[in-house]
């Protein structure tokens, strides 16, 4: 819009002469009054011969001095009967005060017609207020100074500043113009005659579509960069990746406006690697098609959104102000997706979902769904709420808690959904036991026991085992009494219930006599050398052995140099075993060391049998014999039919 410098006086104030700076319309809204004057009880004649006019304004101010305005062109536009003006207070006049507004015109210099407004309340924007001039003598002009700092200075003491006067017999609408005074209605804006002042921001009244005719500039535009002053609104800001990370400051200039985690209650904002980018200036107002400048709101986006948390987006948008916010929303059902910045849309498994939902696979596309209540059928456990999903393979129900050990059950009749010890009741607290058949009667358990195959049982922890149960479960043949964990003796023939040969459970089969396959008797080296082996004895009566190993009795040796009151551990072990010794200081070392006895001495290493023989086989064992003289074999072993025992 193209202002002349008339409109640039400060303090001018008659609406006919039109507000300083800001462009005012046919009804101004800015600070001030819409005066209406009435005229219609003078006479054609005495409107006619009008020359001048005078209005005194004064505030319930008690030190304020009322104000005398003469507007030139105000006596011109009482020709019609009524004329329409705008008042803008001068400094020191505020919303709180009131005003009355006095009225005089005159004919030469006689006042022909005056009157007095009401006494009106102002407010933040303009109100209204009516004179009504009736005829009669009134006060004159007294060519004193305006308010506003003008003086009236004209031969009839009319502002030097005339303002906006009604002329008509001037130019049509849209004709050129350089003055109010060459068009019709008094107004050239923007350089030809207009249908009002169209003083208002972002209005003009050359477009050439409806030149003549105040119009708004279109919504989002901005041709005289009225509400803008830098026409460059898209220039991204990197708001991250330096200094302190580019956390958003608050406030509502064009910052990101985010809040930042040691301002009290307001939202945190996790800053993404590398920063975030905005473009504040997009926030900038523009004209809103309403002969108005209009912010951006919260739907436009100025910046570059992203996951906040797994399950939140941090988005900018512009806060209606002309600022950049930040905002943050949930998402619903799906993770946020970093690569995105937004929340998601699909899922191809459960990490895909926030933790109240889970993938169902089960339509297509799968998608994210609440998590099943307890009690509701489940394939896997991410599909329930507690995360448990118990029961028999096509028939799991969401748990309360995991229930899949033996004599638990999730789907017990009145409370499925709630773990339960199967077929009984406990008391709140008790855990649920299971006791296992001791069918052979050797006060071990079935190993073996299943509740569904009746050889355990469900019961509650600390109760009395029912009748041929105990708590144990490690005997693995419970038809043979045995059969047990810890037994030592041998038996040739296998268990009576399982027909095993593991008599002491311990998933070995340990035989009683030693097996020397293709083995055959012969004179082992010295003690230092027992891996030496030889066909013939070095001295007369030497014994022979199936094998060599060195046989020894271990003593204990312990450091001399460290003193001790402790009692001496004295164990015969294997060599390099470490045995304590007490001490009230600490823990003395004591190293059994080997004592040299002799290599193959023992009976084992002298008779077995020479084969691989079966548990509860017959077949010979063989004993190896000394020799006769030095230099001899040892004499023949002697056989004995033996049957092969296990344990």
């Amino acid at each position: 819009m193209v202002r002349s410098t008339k409109h640039l006086v400060a303090g001018l104030a008659l609406a006919v002469a039109a507000a300083a700076c800001s462009k005012t319309g046919s009804e101004p809204t800015d600070f001030g009054v819409n005066v209406t004057v009435d005229a219609t009880k003078l006479s054609a004649a005495e409107l006619k011969s009008l020359t001048s006019a005078k209005l005194t304004v004064t505030s319930d101010k008690t030190d304020d001095t009322p104000v005398v305005r003469t507007p030139t062109d105000l006596p011109k536009a009482l020709q019609g009967g009524t004329a329409k003006f705008h008042y803008k207070p001068g400094a020191g006049i505020t919303k709180d005060n009131k005003l009355t507004f006095q009225l005089d015109v005159s004919a030469g210099t006689k006042v022909v017609g005056s009157g007095t407004s009401p006494t009106v309340q102002l407010a933040v924007n303009a109100v209204d207020t009516k004179i009504v001039l009736s005829p009669g003598a009134g006060g004159g002009n007294d060519g004193g100074p305006d308010n506003d700092g003008s003086v009236e200075d004209g031969p009839n003491n009319t502002d030097s500043n005339p303002g906006d006067i009604v002329n008509p017999g001037g130019k049509t609408n849209g004709t050129a113009c350089t003055t109010d005074m060459e068009c019709g209605t008094g107004f050239c804006t923007d350089g030809v005659c207009c249908n009002e002042r169209c003083h208002d921001t972002c209005a003009a009244c050359n477009i050439a579509t409806a030149k003549g005719t105040c119009t708004a500039y279109a919504a989002d535009t901005d041709p005289e960069f009225e509400c803008s002053p830098n026409p460059d609104a898209s220039a991204p800001t990197n708001d991250g990746g330096s200094g302190d990370g580019g956390a958003p400051e608050t406030g509502g200039s064009n910052d990101a406006g985010a809040v930042d985690a040691d301002q009290g209650d307001g939202p945190v904002i996790n800053t993404p690697d590398g920063g975030f980018m905005t473009m504040p200036k997009t926030c900038s107002a523009t004209c809103g098609g309403m002969r108005a400048c209009k912010f951006p709101d919260t739907t436009k986006s100025c910046g570059k959104a992203f996951c906040n948390t797994s399950g939140e987006v941090a988005s900018f948008v512009c806060d209606g102000k002309g600022g950049c916010g930040t905002s943050l929303s949930e998402c619903s059902h799906y993770k946020c997706t970093d690569t995105t910045g937004a929340c998601g849309t699909s899922c191809n498994t459960t990490d895909d979902c926030l933790g109240t939902d889970f993938c169902d696979g089960s339509v297509n596309p799968p998608k994210c769904t609440p998590k099943k209540g307890n009690g509701l059928t489940c394939v896997t456990p991410d599909q329930c709420s507690s995360n448990a999903c118990s029961g028999p393979a096509g028939g799991k129900v969401c748990c309360n808690t995991s229930c899949d050990g033996q004599g638990q059950s999730c789907t017990e009749a009145g409370s499925v959904g709630k773990c339960q010890c199967q077929g009984v009741t406990c008391a709140a607290g008790v855990a649920c036991q299971i006791f296992y058949r001791d069918a052979d009667g050797d006060t071990y358990g079935n190993a073996s026991g299943t509740i569904a195959l009746n050889t355990a049982a469900a019961g509650c922890m600390g109760s009395t085992p029912p009748a041929g149960f105990v708590a144990d479960n490690t005997d693995c043949d419970d038809g043979d009494a045995n059969v047990h964990p810890g037994q030592t003796a041998f038996f040739t023939t296998a268990s009576a219930g399982l027909h095993i040969w593991d008599y002491n459970c311990d998933k070995v089969q340990t035989k009683q006599t030693p097996e020397y396959p293709g083995g055959s008797c012969k004179f082992c080296g010295t003690t230092d050398a027992c891996s030496l082996t030889s066909a013939t004895c070095s001295t007369a009566n030497q014994a022979s052995s199936f094998q060599c190993p060195l046989e020894y009795i271990g003593i204990i040796k312990f450091d001399e140099s460290i003193s001790t009151d402790g009692p001496l551990i004295t164990p015969i072990g294997v060599p390099g075993a470490i045995a304590p010794r007490a001490t009230g200081v600490g823990i003395v070392p004591i190293v059994p060391i080997p004592r040299p006895s002799c290599c193959g001495c023992n009976a084992n290493d002298r008779t077995g049998f020479l084969g691989t023989i079966a548990c509860g086989s017959t077949a010979n064992t063989y004993t190896c014999n000394p020799c006769a003289a030095a230099g001899q074999g040892p004499a023949s072993a002697t056989p004995t039919s033996k049957t092969q025992a296990c344990h």
